[in-house]
This record gives structure tokens, sequence and C-alpha cells, in this order.
């Protein structure tokens, strides 16, 4: 009985397998151009996404170019805000954080910043206009070079004074010593030979006024340029109304940002901001208050904002960081070294 019915089984299953085997086939080529057709649909869909990228990329630029082209500093903000309406502004900040965000891929730490809401919460005005500000600044310091990054080591007042008098001493002798060549170059004037002439009485009177002239001349030449060497480094931004102002300090190993809170004379009081964290360009106001008198020759930059980084006001950030360090190598390189 068995064997019957396993001859039996075999004999059914030779008789179907080649339906069994045509079925198989139809089913391959079925899967097979399944695979190709959705192959061909993903080609066409990322195509489509392509384009329709491209064509928002180009739009987002023709808008970009209707509102004054990319904004790139703090003082471009202003300018381009003023000749706006309210709703125009709330645009044109959105359309500057989603052109940083869709064509120059900006990818900062915090994602909120080229965002327009939170929990459901839409940003006010000021509130993107601050993020604006602070995805500009980080941009602008991932162009700087690594072997210029400020190095900051906090020091105590006491530290930062007996610096502050080691350079005064410095910067002072150096200046000496440019007055000093400036007068030996005023002085070769005086030695030069003086072509012979007939003595007579009117023309040796004549020569020795002229020569109390040009020596007089030549001092008061040489006084006022030395006068104007040390024009050169006071700030005169800092003439009116100083206090308030944001200002950088120049020591012998760093630079120090800071906000003047008094003045008398050429002598600031400056209170100065602590760098946060290990990050470039974040600071932040230490709760001890960190005041020091500043001669104003160690003034060497003005033009710049500091801006809260977040809504709290914990830290803040510098704008034109990269030209405040560069100006602080140029300040070291004239006084310093």
């Amino acid at each position: 009985m068995e064997t019957e019915k396993k001859t039996q089984i075999f004999k059914i299953a030779r008789e179907r397998a080649p339906a069994m085997l045509k079925q198989f086939k139809l089913r391959k080529e079925h899967i097979k151009n399944q695979h190709i057709l959705l192959l061909k649909n993903k080609r066409e869909e990322k195509l489509r996404k392509e384009n329709s990228k491209q064509q928002e990329l180009q739009s987002l630029t023709k808008d970009i170019e209707k509102i004054g082209g990319l904004w790139v500093t703090s003082q471009d903000i202003n300018k381009n805000l003023k000749k706006l309406n309210e709703t125009e502004k709330m645009e044109a900040v959105k359309l500057q954080l989603k052109f940083r965000k869709k064509v120059l891929k900006c990818n900062p730490e915090d994602k909120f910043l080229l965002q327009f809401s939170a929990n459901g919460i839409q940003f006010p005005l000021h509130e993107l206009v601050s993020h604006l500000k602070v995805v500009l600044a980080a941009d602008y310091t991932q162009t700087v070079p690594s072997n210029s990054i400020v190095s900051f080591v906090i020091k105590s007042k006491n530290e930062r004074d007996e610096i502050m008098q080691k350079q005064r001493e410095i910067v002072l002798k150096k200046i000496e010593n440019i007055k000093l060549k400036k007068c030996i170059e005023a002085n070769k004037v005086f030695k030069e030979p003086v072509p012979k002439r007939k003595k007579t009485v009117s023309v040796v009177e004549n020569a020795s006024k002229n020569t109390v002239e040009n020596n007089s001349d030549i001092i008061m030449n040489v006084e006022s340029s030395s006068q104007s060497f040390d024009h050169d480094m006071i700030m005169t931004g800092l003439n009116e109304c100083p206090v308030g102002k944001n200002v950088v300090v120049a020591y012998m190993d760093t630079w120090y940002p800071g906000q003047v809170i008094a003045q008398e004379n050429n002598i600031f009081k400056v209170k100065f901001l602590h760098p946060a964290k290990s990050v470039q360009n974040l600071f932040k106001w230490p709760e001890k208050e960190d005041i020091s008198e500043i001669d104003e020759m160690f003034i060497f930059y003005l033009d710049f904002e500091i801006l809260s980084k977040d809504s709290g006001g914990r830290t803040w950030y510098l704008t034109n960081y990269h030209k405040i360090q560069y100006e602080y190598e140029q300040y070291c390189r004239k006084y310093f070294d």
C-alpha cells in the first residue's frame, strides 16, 4: 500500500512539474519587471526632486536678490530691515535663514537657529533677527584658520595689571625710539653742505635768518609728526560719549572684549567679558564683575557688537570676531614685537 501511494504521488508531481516551472518562470519575470519598474520610478522621483530642489534654490536666489542680496554682517541686517515694513521684515529674515539652510547648507549645533518656531510657537521677529546674527557670526568664525584662533586664559586682575604696566613701558619706549629716529633724520638736513656765497652783511643776516626759520620749521615738523603718531594710537571714536561703548583691549598675550563704564581723561574703566567655554566666539559676563582701568592706547578696536546667543542672555558672541583677531595681530606687530 505504501509503495502504490508513493508511486501515485510521484506520478502526480511529474505531471504538474511543467506547469509549476512555467508558473515559477512567469512569477520570476513578473518580479523582475516590478523591480525594473520600481527602479525606474525611483530614478524619476529622484530626478523630479532634484529638479524641484534646483527650482527652489533658483527661486530662493532670485528672492534674495530682491531684498538686497545675502546679508553677511549685522550692519547689512540693520540697513536692509530699515527699508521694509513689519510683514516684509519677517519674510526677509525667514528668507535669509532659509537660504542659509537650503543653499549654503549651514549646520549649526543649535538646530533651532534655522527654524521659525519651536513647540508650536512661532518665533517673534526680534528673536529671528537674533538667530540670524548668531548664524552669521558662526559662519564667519568657521573660516578662521586654526593657527589664528585666540586662546583665552583668564588671568586675575593683579596679573593683568602687571602685564599692562609692562606693556605700557614697552610701547612708550617704542614711541620714544620712533621720535628719536625722526629727530636724527631731521638733523641730517642741518648737516647738508651749503653753497659758499660772497660774505656781505645782508647775505649773512639773511642766511642766519633762513637757518633759524628752517630749524624752527623742522623742529615743528618733528613735533607734529610725533604728536600725530601718538594720536594714531588713540581711538578717536571714544572721544564722544564713551560710556557704554564696546571696546577690545590689547594685552601682550591676548585680547579681551568689554564695555566702558567710566572715563577720566585718557583712562577708561572697562568691564570685561570672559570666554564661556573652550569654544571660539562665545563669552559670558562673570558673576563677579571684572573691571580694570585701561589706558586709551591699549584700546584697539570699537566696531563690533556684543549680542546674546540665547534668549536668557547667559552667553554672548561678538560680531566682526575675525576682524578683531586680525587687528590684534596688526597691533602686536606694531607695538609689542
